[in-house]
């Protein structure tokens, strides 16, 4: 009990500057504390270890790099917005089409896309597991999809085989 009393007060201050240099992330690095502990996916021994690390954006077009941002967010989900707000403080302008895979594929960053008026082609995160034979049993229409294209304020579902006209 005497060892609390003591060192209460200490520790109190040491929490309280960690969650302040944390802020709403939910770790970081002593080394590099601006640095967030991510998984990384090629570690050199297989077995997913945290490592202090930046998630850097790229955005390229006809294969030139024209922007670049990093986060502290481990997930793509989260940069989506901020890369894009980015771009047009930069360029004055939003790009006319964005590619990107399932990992920005949330609701809001389509969302986003779409309010703000850029040709979006983005997967949405659960398109691979909707294409699979146990999702098309319950929903049997679905094996007759091919892909789907998010469009400015509408939705083009493909099916098998056909072109689509825009």
């Amino acid at each position: 009990m005497n060892y609390a009393k003591k060192t209460w007060p200490a520790n109190l201050e040491k929490y309280e500057a960690q969650e302040k240099i944390m802020g709403e992330r939910n770790s970081y690095s002593k080394t590099d504390q601006d640095a967030t502990f991510m998984r990384m996916k090629e570690d050199h021994m297989l077995n997913g270890q945290l490592k202090p690390a930046y998630n850097v954006q790229v955005s390229s077009s006809d294969q030139y790099i024209v922007d670049y941002s990093i986060h502290q967010t481990p997930g793509d989900t989260t940069t989506f917005v901020s890369h894009l707000q980015q771009h047009k403080e930069q360029y004055e302008q939003y790009p006319d089409a964005v590619t990107a895979d399932a990992g920005y594929g949330s609701e809001q960053n389509l969302q986003y896309v779409e309010d703000n008026a850029i040709e979006g082609y983005v997967k949405y995160s659960y398109f691979d597991k909707e294409q699979s034979s146990p999702h098309q049993d319950k929903h049997p229409l679905l094996h007759h999809l091919n892909y789907i294209t998010i469009k400015t304020k509408t939705v083009t579902i493909v099916q098998w085989g056909s072109r689509c006209k825009t």
